[in-house]
């Protein structure tokens, strides 16, 4: 399993002067990597790169970022407001990053007693977020797994587990406050009903729709435009709804694609994957 990508839902004009991050999966011979750094940061477009201070906080590895915009107002004064959630990694421990500053400082939540494994975190405000995850590091043991804050992470509930081992929740997508999706990878080796996730209620329940029963098309990213509209990608290629996930028909989305995202950098729409393939969708 290999885990990528940065997510700025939302950014403003002055981008560069807030921190943008890149992630590493840490380090460990199953990553074939040896950098023992975490996270690393920039402040001027990616010109130059240097770890995140993080402080005393230990975190092996990343998998996934979301940036999260919020606007504030402090005595009279309405200022934009940077929130960041860094989380990983595959194979465990589910430990996840937050910071409220533009990643200033952070501050560490460990979910190990909860969780094995965080592949992907979505925050929808400053109090209320998701973690796509596993309830093992050791995916043979595991269920895919969905855990759900409503007070900036100090606590944490179950919204959703699957039922069968050798599961994980890969990526998740909100195409607004209600309605998300995610992808369920199954890696038993004689699955061939590949099957995604859905909530139509912030979050709080979530049900299982059926995508292809194809035992090679392992689901990987997923992002979604609108309710209906959206997209999976698998290691057998992509797949496109209009129905909100009732029927999907095979898309022009390039094997692997691992990161679908909705908007560019500068928060102008554009649809774009990252896979084996990086593609922009017209």
């Amino acid at each position: 399993m290999l885990c990528s990508g940065t997510d700025a839902q939302t950014s403003g004009p002055d981008e560069q002067n807030v921190i943008q991050l890149l992630t590493s999966l840490g380090a460990g011979k199953r990553y074939l990597n040896t950098d023992t750094t975490p996270l690393y940061e920039t402040k001027d477009g990616g010109v130059t790169w240097a770890p995140a201070n993080i402080g005393t906080a230990t975190i092996p590895g990343i998998c996934s970022i979301d940036i999260l915009k919020s606007r504030s107002i402090h005595e009279g004064d309405v200022s934009d407001r940077y929130y960041v959630h860094a989380a990983g990694r595959a194979n465990g421990p589910a430990k996840l990053l937050r910071s409220e500053d533009g990643g200033v400082t952070w501050k560490l939540i460990d979910l190990s007693d909860r969780a094995g494994m965080i592949l992907d975190v979505r925050f929808l405000d400053p109090n209320i977020g998701f973690v796509f995850a596993a309830t093992s590091g050791d995916v043979s043991e595991s269920n895919g797994l969905v855990l759900k804050t409503a007070d900036g992470g100090r606590r944490w509930r179950q919204v959703y587990r699957s039922t069968r081992l050798n599961e994980i929740l890969w990526k998740g997508s909100f195409a607004n406050n209600r309605v998300g999706y995610a992808t369920v990878q199954n890696d038993a080796s004689d699955n061939a009903q590949q099957r995604i996730i859905k909530t139509v209620d912030g979050g709080d329940h979530w049900r299982e729709l059926p995508l292809v029963v194809n035992k090679d098309a392992e689901e990987l990213g997923i992002g979604f435009v609108t309710p209906a509209q959206g997209w999976v990608g698998t290691a057998a290629g992509g797949f496109e709804t209009r129905d909100g996930g009732k029927t999907w028909t095979p898309s022009t989305l390039a094997p692997q694609a691992n990161k679908i995202r909705m908007r560019a950098a500068d928060g102008t729409p554009m649809i774009y994957a990252i896979g084996s393939k990086i593609q922009i969708y017209r």
